[in-house]
């Protein structure tokens, strides 16, 4: 059990002695013993790859990873940013077992330096631990991984808050049909916060997703369209502004006030006679919002924009 004679002779000595807690403490001890045990057999077979440029290179490897496993951050984090040619799989065992924020955050650009990180990375991002799974997560916004985005997307229904946000940033960054439909998919997500991450998200995305927000703008109705719309106007894209001005213009006198405002304001910087017309329709519109704001718009267009600096 790990004891020294003198504990022995203490123990059998000692009526109150309780043997579980000297079991857990070995239990304790073991445990650490093995995660150590696999961190340092995880780190072996990173240098394999080194075997065959020679005794040097084999060497350094070896060197580098003392340092990486050093208990000093600091020291890990240099040995990062010193060995630039550090081997990527080195690397990515390095940023899931890193504790520390600061150097998980230099190792991930290293990553990113390197080309063909992606398979590498995304085989880690269902990791049990949550902060593993976050920052592949990270990693993948960062590096150009096409063929990744359906195991992003398994991400968005991850329990820990980190993993999502890290996975809606990546999905943003990556683009394309089965990103924008899983980001666009979560537009009605209860959780006003995550749903600004994902309108964030949604904004960077350009031209792509006009047309499945046009489609949650047509087909759905309440805070799942007042999203739609919001990012639409955060679009900087001639369709999304068209299809804004379509949707004010064709509005029911029936239609949610709110939608109508919204879209309006989505407008309010924009010109173009689809733009106008939709603004002159909103003058008309049975709701007091509405033509408020189209008359504030309309006052401002009309209105010369300041001088600057000083006249002649």
């Amino acid at each position: 059990m790990g004891l020294a004679l003198v504990e022995v002779k203490a123990a059998l000595d000692d009526p109150a002695f309780d043997p579980a807690a000297v079991l857990d403490d070995q239990i304790a001890v073991v445990e650490q013993r093995l995660a150590d045990e696999r961190d340092l057999l995880h780190r072996l077979r990173s240098l394999r790859g080194t075997a065959e440029a020679g005794w040097g290179a084999i060497v350094d490897a070896i060197a580098l990873t003392a340092r990486l496993a050093h208990r000093d951050p600091i020291v890990r984090l240099r040995a990062v940013l010193e060995a630039p040619s550090t081997p990527l799989s080195m690397l990515v065992e390095q940023l899931a077992a890193e504790p520390d924020q600061g150097v998980r955050d230099i190792i991930a650009w290293a990553i990113a330096q390197q080309g063909g990180a992606g398979p590498a990375v995304a085989a880690r991002l269902h990791d049990p631990a949550p902060a593993v799974r976050e920052s592949m997560a990270r990693v993948l916004a960062k590096v150009p991984a096409p063929g990744f985005e359906r195991s992003l997307a398994s991400l968005l229904d991850d329990p820990d808050d980190g993993v999502r946000r890290a996975a809606v940033s990546a999905l943003g960054r990556a683009g394309g049909p089965v990103a924008v439909t899983a980001l666009v998919a979560r537009l009605g997500d209860p959780d006003e916060r995550f749903a600004e991450v994902i309108a964030h998200a949604l904004a960077g995305c350009g031209d792509e997703a006009v047309a499945p927000l046009t489609e949650v703008l047509r087909a759905a109705a309440g805070q799942v369209r007042l999203r739609a719309i919001d990012v639409l106007g955060r679009l900087d894209a001639e369709a999304a502004t068209d299809v804004l001005a379509e949707f004010v213009s064709d509005a029911a006198p029936d239609a949610a006030p709110d939608a109508v405002v919204a879209a309006l304001a989505g407008l309010a910087g924009e010109d173009g006679a689809a733009v106008r017309a939709a603004v002159a329709a909103a003058l008309g519109s049975p709701h007091p919002r509405v033509r408020t704001l189209a008359a504030r718009i309309t006052t401002d267009r009309a209105t010369p924009p300041p001088l600057r600096g000083r006249t002649p």
